[in-house]
């Protein structure tokens, strides 16, 4: 209760001090990287990219063309490891080349699938050289184990609001 609107709230603040935000939102039954599908395309919008990149995030961009106005051929098949480490390569380029402070708002990590965990991570290990906040909300009664998987992020637990505290 309450997680959606306190996400609200800190975009209207990150917003009026001058960031960039970007809201990403975890589903039940997620598409793979669903959850970073629009904060991408946000950032895809706002930096150059190479017909390389483009084509990369065509992958999980389907629209990638529209977004650029232009045709972008899509990546050469690989095999699907590679693939993923190709894929998680680009999006970590392009987070580190944005200049404009940044707030990446995650909702409902709870129902992340691995990738998108694993995308969380590799921003996370990038966060000390770039102007950025990510701040994501997850339920710990519907995912015991996801807090274990982010350890290395500072955590703050809210209890659930009461029926009188909820205005």
């Amino acid at each position: 209760v309450g997680k959606s609107r306190l996400l609200d709230e800190l975009r209207i603040a990150g917003l009026v001090g001058g960031a960039f935000a970007l809201r990403g939102r975890a589903a039940e039954l997620d598409a793979p990287y669903q959850m970073w599908r629009e904060p991408l395309r946000r950032l895809v919008l706002n930096t150059d990219l190479s017909d390389y990149d483009a084509g990369v995030l065509k992958e999980i961009l389907a629209d990638m063309d529209d977004l650029l106005d232009r045709p972008v051929t899509a990546a050469p098949i690989i095999e699907p490891d590679q693939a993923s480490k190709r894929l998680l390569s680009v999006i970590s380029s392009l987070f580190s080349r944005q200049k404009q402070p940044m707030l990446i708002l995650l909702e409902d990590l709870h129902w992340a699938r691995a990738e998108n965990l694993t995308v969380l991570e590799q921003i996370t290990q990038m966060v000390a050289g770039l102007p950025l906040l990510i701040v994501g909300s997850y339920r710990t009664d519907e995912r015991l184990e996801l807090a274990p998987t982010l350890r290395t992020l500072p955590t703050l637990h809210l209890k659930r609001l009461t029926s009188d505290e909820i205005v």
